[in-house]
């Protein structure tokens, strides 16, 4: 019972409640307006007797359509980044009543499509907007509803709607969607793929499951829904029925070809059994029907979702259509790759050369993909064949493996479809490559061709197809012994090369302990490990040093399937306990490995850190375990220095997070004292090296740290001399990293044992560590005694050394006027062994400059003479004139290198030089030939300005370049020297990088008479050498360079108003860019051409020709980005 007094609430409409709660919750308002949308549009269609089967409220189609799928689709993945139809549908809705039509796949996506641009809305426009959306799909009901009087927004899934004018007229939004492609309306574009990912992923799938999905909904919506439909019979295409299935087949069996290779072509037609022309009507016919089986891009014809479409109608393939699939396939996989035919540093420009296979890229890699198909899907999918899926894979890559026997090139030709092959038929893949690694000429070798070439730009091996298809196999336990085991014999045959994609690359990521890429438990892949070891140990040894601990690592993913479900779509994260297994086995081989091999146990102990407590007291257990007279003295050192490093590096950091205990310290240091050598030499080795190591000294200067170095090094020189004698401090230099300490602990401590001049005649030599301890020897005591010992030791030199011991001495000097004065003193010999030979002339005066600069010239050393030069001017200017700097760079440019040529530093040396020079006052014709001469060795150092400029005002010199490069227009080809060659690709370089108008200004002003007057000087000359043609090339190339008229336009009006008088078509240059960048640059020079169209009209042409180049580039691109993504994987 009511309450007397209280009056009876009446249901409030839509638009009050929202007018009541205005400024609140939002959420609350699109729930309230939802209900009573679909109650109000409910009974607007009880009031005009509409059939409920005939109409839907927009709210309703998606919750039915999105949710036949699980996950649910959500809106983001139907928009899919389509951004621009997007903004489309908001201001329709926004605006006037008006009708939108949009093509679709099907008229369902196109439903679907709108509904997810109107969830994407804030809450309040998406409530109002579903509250008059109505879908109708009968006639009756459409020709009623459009008579209502309050405003819908009316979805006409019909045929043919009529009274659409009507309908807008009673103030309703008419939306009509359509299928595939038509005369009238917009077409929705493909879902970006990235896009799809992301939305993906936001439903719930996993990042490799979302990956693979994101590909196959931009091919088509349609075929992802069947995909992850909760009922496999949703919306099944008229396409897979029957008659009109059998002529899908063969392109289903092809997946993708070029419609402008002959090669595709044919295999098309053998196929289909038809004509391509044929073949080609019915696939224009169904590519452009509601949820097409195939799309073409280009002159790329695709099936847009070949799984789907193969569980769909591969059903219908017969035994004729199997054989001759298997023909083709054989036919397209068994033809050499003709860019083989090529040099290696010729094969990336194999296209150019007219090198290239019968049949595309895309036919090639699709073809395999589809044997990979079938017999991943031949437990599901009978064919009207008597024969499996299965069975013709292995029937194929059996063929192919064995006419790849023994055939590098052949391997090489498939090495792109070799993870397809082994996913097609893993065990007869797995043999075959098993088979040619067993031999003792491996064909597989061959693939490995990424070594160091002059070619360094080229980074592609087909060794890497091999690894991708054995790293496939490894994810399935089944054939993870054989695909790892085969790894590791291409690890050991591996010839080297730039790539970092290598056998033992792959060999690492599969068994990483943390994140094995393989779906075999611990205890098979310790199995497999042990495999290895035993068949390929070394190999083995590596893999497992790199399977230890590590505070900071990384991995990257292995190739995996494309229709196989050997990927776990969601990987499971490795528990500490299975790692901590893992790496205690992985531990346990290599203690049990490691021998008397005192650098494998080197490798353990620098482990030692990143092990776990019980693997650190293993480790240590099986040191403790070790007898040192097992060792050579060597191998007694090595383990010493690894010892001694591991233990003064924890006692300097005892508090890092990576330190071990100190008690575990202690003990390496108590193994150490086990293992130091007992002979002198060995023990004190470790003493002369750079980088020596003192424990608890690292908070003193440095000054302090080398003196307790050089301390060490006195101390164990002494006892040397003590124990040994001279012929032990000899030893000592011969086996030391750095004999050097050794000639100054010599020197500056007094204690050389033997005389003086006997010293320096047995030991002035080439010999590395002689010539080593020697100089340091030499420099010190020169140093600490002052001329008079120089001149002493040269004195008594003379009378028994060689030319080359006083040549080496005197290298050893610092150098200075005392030490040029005695090579004056000394002979040709003395003179050529020195000047030929030293690294070091630094000397300001002017007269001394030139003094060594002359000696340095007559013994042919130009190029060290640059570098002389280049750091003296930089010191002292007023040394060396500008003309003798000309002079020598003339020289030096003209000289052939000698063995210690850095063609870097020379570079960069010769490139400071001339920019001084621009600043003094060498005249400016010197300077231009200077830059010419060095035009290519200053590539990427310096910019020619001077040439640049006299090429602007020289018409002579530009034709002279252009003559170097191109002959005659009626000439015939000649054979050229290497020297004319040389010159031709010196001239083009020049031009090519020629970036500056003839006739510009410093401030950017042109004058017009002095570019006139240029380009008829050099038109003239290039017509009396016959080169007009190319000249007006070249000349349309430098006028591309015109800066921007001061009236806003381009070119400049000087620019205009030449091509207005000139008759030639070719001076304008014509580039490309790319892309999105390219459209706009349409619109620049479509707006210049409209600027200068009524004066100057041949400009305008030309400016339009340019934007008609970008507009055509533009579509090549966006062709290559649409087949990027219909392709990814």
């Amino acid at each position: 019972m009511r309450k007397s007094g209280q009056q009876q609430k009446q249901p409030r409409t839509q638009t009050q409640i929202q007018q009541t709660t205005h400024g609140q919750h939002n959420q609350m308002i699109a729930r309230m307006s939802g209900g009573i949308a679909i109650a109000h549009i409910d009974r607007l269609v009880q009031n005009f007797h509409a059939p409920p089967q005939e109409t839907l409220t927009l709210e309703a189609f998606w919750a039915n359509w999105s949710q036949e799928t699980d996950p649910p689709f959500s809106s983001s993945l139907i928009i899919g980044g389509r951004e621009r139809p997007r903004t489309q549908l908001i201001e329709w809705l926004r605006g006037q009543p008006a009708a939108q039509t949009l093509h679709g796949d099907t008229p369902e996506e196109a439903i679907a499509f709108l509904t997810a641009v109107i969830q994407s809305l804030d809450s309040a426009e998406r409530a109002e907007a579903l509250s008059r959306g109505i879908v109708v799909s009968g006639t009756a009901s459409w020709q009623q509803l459009i008579t209502a009087t309050e405003p819908l927004i009316l979805i006409a899934h019909l045929e043919q709607p009529e009274g659409i004018g009507h309908a807008i007229q009673n103030g309703h939004h008419v939306f009509v969607p359509l299928g595939q492609f038509g005369s009238n309306g917009n077409s929705l574009p493909r879902i970006v793929r990235d896009a799809a990912e992301l939305a993906l992923r936001e439903m719930g799938l996993s990042r490799d499951r979302a990956i693979n999905l994101a590909t196959l909904a931009r091919r088509s919506l349609s075929a992802l829904r069947r995909k992850l439909a909760i009922t496999q019979n949703i919306q099944q295409p008229a396409w897979a029925r029957g008659n009109t299935a059998c002529e899908l087949l063969a392109p289903l069996l092809a997946g993708a070809w070029s419609e402008a290779k002959e090669g595709d072509r044919q295999a098309l037609s053998q196929l289909s059994g038809m004509p391509y022309e044929q073949l080609q009507s019915i696939l224009v016919h169904w590519s452009n029907e509601p949820d097409p089986p195939v799309r073409r891009v280009g002159e790329i014809w695709m099936i847009a979702a070949q799984e789907d479409a193969w569980r769909l109608i591969a059903r219908y393939l017969t035994n004729d259509d199997l054989q001759r699939f298997e023909t083709v396939v054989i036919e397209i996989l068994s033809e050499l790759d003709p860019a083989y035919e090529l040099p290696p540093e010729q094969r990336y420009a194999a296209s150019i050369y007219g090198k290239v296979h019968t049949h595309s890229g895309h036919l090639r890699e699709s073809i395999t993909g589809t044997l990979a198909l079938m017999a991943s899907l031949s437990p599901e999918i009978s064919f009207t064949a008597s024969r499996l899926g299965e069975e013709v894979a292995r029937t194929v890559v059996w063929q192919l493996t064995e006419r790849a026997k023994g055939n590098g090139r052949l391997w090489a030709s498939i090495a792109h479809q070799l993870p397809l092959l082994a996913e097609a038929a893993p065990g007869i893949f797995s043999k075959a490559i098993d088979a040619d690694l067993t031999i003792k000429t491996s064909a597989l070798v061959e693939l490995f061709q990424d070594k160091a070439s002059d070619a360094a730009w080229m980074t592609s091996s087909p060794h890497t197809g091999l690894l991708w298809a054995l790293e496939t196999l490894a994810w399935h336990p089944e054939y993870l012994s054989s695909a790892a085991l085969n790894l590791a014999r291409l690890v050991r045959l591996d010839p080297g090369g730039r790539l970092a994609n290598r056998p033992a690359q792959s060999l690492r990521e599969i068994f990483i302990c943390w994140s094995p890429h393989t779906t075999a438990s611990l205890e098979s892949r310790i199995r497999v490990l042990d495999t290895i070891r035993r068949r390929e140990p070394d190999v083995a040894w590596s893999l497992l040093v790199k399977l230890l601990p590590k505070r900071h690592d990384s991995a990257s993913p292995t190739h995996g399937t494309l229709w196989r479900d050997w990927v776990p779509d969601k990987r499971s994260r490795v528990s500490d306990q299975e790692y901590i297994a893992a790496t205690n086995a992985v531990l346990d081989c290599l203690l049990s490995d490691a021998g008397t091999d005192s650098t494998r146990w080197c490798c353990l102990i620098n482990a030692i850190a990143t092990m776990t407590d019980e693997q650190q007291m293993s480790l240590l257990r099986h040191l403790e375990l070790l007898e040192p007279q097992q060792f050579s003295p060597e191998a007694r050192a090595e383990l010493c220095d690894c010892l001694r490093h591991e233990a003064i590096r924890h006692r300097n950091f005892p508090d890092a997070d990576w330190s071990i205990a100190p008690d575990r310290v202690e003990q390496l240091e108590n193994i150490y004292a086990r293992f130091e050598p007992v002979d002198l030499i060995d023990l004190h080795l470790w003493r002369f090296k750079r980088g020596v190591e003192i424990p608890r000294m690292l908070d003193t200067s440095w000054e302090k740290r080398e003196a307790a170095i050089l301390n060490l090094r006195v101390e164990a020189v002494q006892e040397i001399l003590e124990g040994q004698g001279w012929d032990g401090v000899l030893r000592l230099s011969e086996q030391a990293q750095e004999p050097s300490f050794i000639g100054e602990v010599l020197a500056k401590f007094d204690l050389l044992p033997i005389d003086l001049h006997l010293f320096l005649k047995q030991n002035l030599s080439i010999d590395s560590w002689r010539s080593q301890m020697v100089r340091s020897f030499v420099a010190i005591s020169a140093y600490k005694y002052k001329p008079q010992w120089i001149e002493n030791c040269v004195e008594t030199g003379r009378k028994s050394w060689t030319s080359e011991q006083c040549g080496e001495f005197l290298l050893y000097l610092p150098f200075n006027v005392a030490v040029m004065d005695q090579l004056d003193d000394s002979d040709e010999v003395v003179q050529r062994y020195f000047w030929c030979r030293t690294q070091v002339v630094c000397l300001l005066d002017p007269i001394q400059f030139e003094r060594m600069l002359t000696q340095l010239l007559k013994f042919e050393r130009p190029h060290f003479a640059v570098r002389a030069i280049e750091w003296t001017v930089e010191q002292s200017p007023e040394a060396v004139s500008p003309e003798r700097i000309a002079e020598v760079l003339e020289l030096a440019i003209q000289t052939p290198p000698d063995s210690t040529f850095d063609p870097s530093a020379f570079a960069y040396d010769s490139a400071e030089l001339l920019n001084y020079l621009e600043k003094t006052d060498l005249p400016h014709d010197r300077l231009v030939q200077l830059e010419w001469l060095y035009l290519r060795v200053h590539e990427h150092y310096r910019r020619p300005n001077t040439l640049y400029a006299e090429l602007s005002s020289s018409p002579a010199l530009f034709i002279e370049a252009i003559q170097y490069i191109f002959r005659a227009e009626n000439d015939l080809p000649t054979e050229l020297s290497d020297n004319a060659k040389a010159l031709a690709n010196l001239a083009w370089e020049f031009l090519e990088s020629w970036q500056q108008m003839p006739g510009v200004q410093a401030d950017s002003s042109v004058d017009a008479e002095a570019l006139r007057d240029w380009v008829m000087q050099a038109r003239n000359l290039a017509n009396q050498c016959n080169r007009g043609k190319v000249a007006d090339l070249y000349i349309g190339h430098a006028l591309a360079f015109s800066p921007i008229d001061p009236d806003g336009a381009w070119p400049h009006q000087s620019v205009r108003e030449l091509i207005e008088e000139l008759e030639s078509s070719e001076t304008v240059r014509q580039t490309t860019a790319g892309g999105e960048q390219e459209r706009i640059l349409v619109e620049k020079y479509q707006n210049y051409a409209k600027q200068v169209v009524d004066q100057y009209p041949r400009t305008a042409t030309v400016l339009r020709g340019i934007a008609e180049g970008y507009t055509q580039d533009a579509a090549r691109e966006d062709r290559q980005a649409e087949l990027t993504q219909d392709f990814w994987r």
